[in-house]
This record gives C-alpha cells, structure tokens and sequence, in this order.
C-alpha cells in the first residue's frame, strides 16, 4: 500500500512539473511573438502586461487624459476619473488592455471590468 501511495505521489508531483514547462514554454512562445521593431516605429514599447507578464507592444495614446464623456471622443477608451462619482471621465493613456477600469459611456458610468 505504501508503495503504491509512493508512486501515486510521484506521478502527481511530476505532472505538476510538467504542466509548469508547458506553460513556460507557452509564455516564452508569446514573448517571441512582438515584433520590436514595429512596435517601435508605431510610438510603442515592448513591455510585461497583466499578472503573466506577458510581452505586449504598448502604445501611448496621444490623447491621454484629454476629458471625454464617450470613447467615441477618445482614440481608446473613455474611463471614468479616479476620483468623485461624477459622469465624465478622461481618455486612457495607452492600449494596455489589463487591469480594472470603469467604462463611460454616453455620459453615464459603465460597471468595472478586470482584465487580466
């Protein structure tokens, strides 16, 4: 019986091991995948994105910050300010799709999304 528990956990623990490089692999696979260069030449920069740290080409938005009440006045997104309840928010500041932010749409306040 020991000896079976035994090999039990040492296929287990091997199969956590394995499915750690597969995931490696998939991330490095990933990384590979930015074209530095365009992204350069597109005002971008090549950095770690989300809690994986997946490399993604960033792009700053040359309208960051600007006041908006609608993402159709923004070249990305119009988010909702930090501060106060009040509907408005300003125009994000790059492609970043990660982390929690609250939409403004038409003028009203969307609900909070997370991405990650």
């Amino acid at each position: 019986m020991l000896r079976i528990l035994l090999i039990l956990l040492l296929a287990s623990a091997s199969g956590c091991e394995a499915w750690n490089d597969d995931g490696m692999e998939q991330n490095d696979n990933r990384m590979r995948a930015v074209d530095v260069k365009a992204c350069v030449a597109e005002g971008g920069i090549v950095s770690p994105v989300c809690m994986s740290g997946v490399s993604a080409c960033v792009v700053p938005y040359a309208d960051a910050g600007s006041g908006c009440n609608d993402s159709s006045e923004c070249i990305g997104r119009c988010l909702k300010r930090n501060s106060g309840s009040e509907a408005g928010g300003a125009c994000e500041a790059d492609n970043n799709p990660c982390g929690c932010e609250t939409e403004v749409i038409g003028g009203e306040i969307q609900g909070t999304l997370c991405i990650d």
